[in-house]
């Protein structure tokens, strides 16, 4: 992959996973109450999970990878709604960031064909 199209792969990643973190934030502002530390903390968690994945190399299957990078990104906003909140909280953070993950790859690298490169 070109440096011109890593770029492009990393700016649409980051953008997708701020769009991410907005439509997350508005999807369940009405099922928990959000302090403004909170909403900043879910968009900047779901943008950094499109940042990540924008730089990731990982040779895997882009559907594999946008999972678990989802998934790991945003276990530092899952851990302590599990510690606050119970299991239901956490597993429902971290599987939606698994989902976001997914969607970003689809769009990057399934729709925009910004694959990384084996």
């Amino acid at each position: 992959m070109s440096g011109s199209k890593r770029f492009q792969r990393l700016i649409l990643s980051t953008i997708l996973g701020a769009v991410a973190g907005i439509v997350c934030y508005l999807l369940s502002k009405d099922k928990f109450s959000y302090t403004p530390q909170i909403m900043w903390s879910t968009i900047l968690n779901r943008t950094m999970i499109g940042f990540a994945l924008g730089i990731s190399g990982l040779k895997w299957p882009y559907f594999l990878t946008g999972i678990i990078v989802g998934a790991i990104i945003s276990l530092p906003l899952s851990v302590p709604a599990y510690i606050t909140n119970g299991l239901i909280p956490f597993l429902m953070i971290t599987i939606a960031g698994a989902v976001y993950g997914l969607i970003i790859e689809i769009i990057t690298s399934g729709i925009f064909k910004l694959k990384v490169k084996k």
